[in-house]
């Protein structure tokens, strides 16, 4: 099991509004090891250019079912 880590975010407004974010992955455990329960699922994927799409759609079609992915 991987054991995740941590992300830090920050986001500078024009306006002077500031953000900031630490991001910590969730340890949680899969259910049915992220099989199937029969139910479709929607993928939705965005790119600059029909080349890129393609790629993700590829990418996503190429992995192992996994319904917590």
């Amino acid at each position: 099991m991987e054991t995740g880590g941590y992300v830090g975010v920050n986001s500078f407004g024009f306006g002077g509004a500031n953000c900031h974010v630490l991001l910590k992955s969730n340890p949680k455990n899969k259910i049915n090891n992220g099989e199937s329960n029969g139910l479709p699922r929607l993928v939705f994927v965005s790119g600059r250019t029909e080349q890129a799409v393609e790629t993700l759609l590829n990418d996503v079609k190429s992995r192992q079912l996994d319904v917590e992915y």
